[in-house]
């Protein structure tokens, strides 16, 4: 299993939000890729919207040829915008937990929800205390 993150976000946040998104998604990957959850997703495939204004609604869709997600969670702008580093991190981790959540009343047969949740919280603590 392997996560990305992709986003929908203001120009202005550009920068901070990709350095943040590339080291989440390094750190998560690094607990998770070699974990067996089940075979219902092969991908956990998430958007965040942070824009000021106009938002895409949200969604959590999952594709049961190719078991790809399609989660889409907005992100306040001005907390993104205005937060300090680890306050911005928080915002995206929240998200990421959310996602598993909302996966998680899909239903999805044999898949290990729980145990995601629990390493992709233990890959957030690893990284806060490095």
């Amino acid at each position: 299993m392997k996560l990305w993150i992709g986003g929908i976000i203001e120009s202005d946040i550009g920068d901070a939000f990709r350095e943040i998104r590339s080291s989440t998604e390094k750190v998560v990957n690094s607990k998770i890729e070699s974990v067996y959850y089940g075979s219902g997703i092969s991908t956990w495939d998430v958007v965040l919207v942070i824009l000021e204004s106009n938002h895409p609604k949200e969604h959590t869709r999952i594709s049961k040829a190719s078991r790809e997600t399609d989660v889409r969670i907005v992100i306040d702008y001005f907390a993104f915008l205005h937060g300090s580093i680890p306050q911005r991190e928080l915002l995206l981790q929240s998200a990421l937990l959310e996602s598993i959540r909302r996966l998680s009343n899909k239903r999805i047969p044999g898949f290990d929800f729980s145990r995601l949740e629990q390493d992709t919280t233990a890959a957030f603590r690893l990284r806060a205390s490095v």
